[in-house]
C-alpha cells in the first residue's frame, strides 16, 4: 500500500497557534498551492498548503496559524485556520 503522504498518520504534539497575516498565494511547478504567513508577534514566516485552507487564493489578511510538531520525523504541521473558528 502507498500512502502519498505519510507524516499525515504521523502522531503530533497538542498544536500551538500563531496569529498571522497571509501576504501572499503561489503555485508551484507541480501545481502545488501555497499561502504565504508571517506571525504577527515574531516575524517569522511560513508556507503553508492551501488545499484546506479556509480562505481563497486572492485573500490577503489575518488569519490563525496552527502548529503541531511531528514525534517521527520531527516536522512541523502546519493549518490556516480562519479567525471566526477560534
Amino acid at each position: 500500500m502507498y500512502i502519498y503522504e505519510p507524516f499525515l498518520l504521523e502522531p503530533v504534539d497538542a498544536p500551538r497557534f500563531e496569529n498571522v497575516n497571509i501576504i501572499s498565494y503561489r503555485t508551484d511547478y507541480r501545481g502545488a498551492q501555497y499561502f504565504t504567513v508571517v506571525s504577527t508577534t515574531s516575524g517569522r514566516w511560513w508556507e503553508v498548503g492551501a488545499a484546506a485552507a479556509p480562505y481563497p487564493p486572492e485573500y490577503r489578511g489575518p488569519a490563525i496559524l496552527s502548529l503541531s510538531h511531528g514525534h517521527w520525523t520531527g516536522k512541523d504541521h502546519l493549518r490556516i485556520l480562519s479567525t471566526n473558528s477560534q
